[in-house]
């Protein structure tokens, strides 16, 4: 059974394992195998022995288990089960606001850049001032204004924040009003 690391009742479909016997002799078949919609995999075994199970791939959005392999021993006649966790990639909102108002800004486009990484990720705020990112890598990302918000003033100033896995990450920028002049005759 898998599910998400904090929740055992939240099923992980999609988790693919290789699942085999320890001993070659007691039979070579190998099967790869997918969690279904109830995060189970059900396999009717040919003989009794001990089992190697070894997950491939992780379930979309989740990171995978370290150690991601399993040793489980099956006697005639009885049934076993493993549950096995694995924790969700870590999100990022960010948040732009008015600096003097605190009033939410849309519009404003911001790189977020894993730190040592070369690839990028450009997001926009939208009508409620927040970019939400999700599935991203567990570790220290840079955050750095490319284009402000209509009538702001652009902020290259590199934020940084460490993304932790199973958690949100949350980040508030504040930019400047552009300055202006009103004359009124």
């Amino acid at each position: 059974y898998k599910y998400s690391t904090g929740d055992k009742g939240a099923a992980l479909q999609g988790a693919r394992f290789c699942i085999r016997y320890a001993d070659p002799d007691v039979s070579a078949q190998v099967w790869t195998l997918t969690t279904d919609a109830t995060g189970t995999i059900k396999l009717d075994l040919p003989y009794t022995g001990t089992l190697i199970v070894e997950e491939l791939e992780p379930p979309a959005g989740h990171l995978l288990r370290e150690p991601a392999i399993w040793e489980v021993t099956v006697a005639k006649g009885e049934n076993k089960r493993i549950d096995i966790s694995n924790e969700r990639k870590p999100g990022l909102i960010i948040t732009k606001i008015d600096e003097a108002t605190g009033e939410r800004l849309s519009g404003a486009v911001l790189r977020v850049t894993k730190q040592g990484a070369q690839e990028y990720q450009d997001v926009t705020t939208g009508a409620d001032g927040t970019a939400t990112l999700t599935g991203l890598e567990p570790g220290w990302v840079t955050v750095v204004e490319q284009k402000a918000p209509n009538r702001y003033i652009l902020d290259q100033t590199p934020h940084h924040i460490q993304l932790v896995p199973h958690e949100t990450a949350e980040l508030t920028i504040k930019n400047r009003h552009k300055p202006s002049l009103k004359i009124v005759k």
